[in-house]
């Protein structure tokens, strides 16, 4: 399975972007055996971070370690079905063995963070619905 993280620098011990499309370089990680490259990203050139989500979509990514992700470049990855996960402030080093651990929490939301709204205002998880004994 392939992890992207944002980082940025370009060394594992680089810290995790806070914001999506402003991060300076993306690891692509390959988490069985933990090899990794990672790429360049050129903010002024893809200030949306487009061409960033589609970078980590041709890589065949099942997730994303990052921080915020503004919303063009969310739907990206969302329709994709790429997994959000946020790690700001950690290493891309930390951040891998956090996602070993599952201890990062999802980006359900184009605003990145730990919020616990839904994409395009639908949901089929049932989490807001409510339980049957107050109906």
């Amino acid at each position: 399975m392939k992890i992207a993280v944002t980082a940025d620098g370009d060394t594992l011990k680089d810290v995790v972007s806070d914001e999506f499309e402003k991060s300076k370089y993306v690891f692509i990680v390959e988490m069985d055996d933990l090899s990794y490259t990672h790429y360049a990203n050129n903010q002024h050139i893809d200030p949306l971070g487009i061409e960033m989500a589609k970078k980590i979509i041709d890589c065949d990514c099942e997730g994303i370690i990052t921080g915020s992700i503004e919303e063009k470049a969310f739907d990206e990855l969302a329709i994709a079905q790429v997994t959000r996960y946020f790690g700001a402030k950690h290493s891309v080093e930390e951040v891998v063995e956090l996602m070993e651990g599952r201890k990062l929490d999802l980006i359900r939301d184009y605003k990145g963070g730990n919020g616990n709204h839904h994409h395009h205002d639908t949901c089929e998880c049932g989490e807001n619905e409510t339980p049957l004994e107050d109906k």
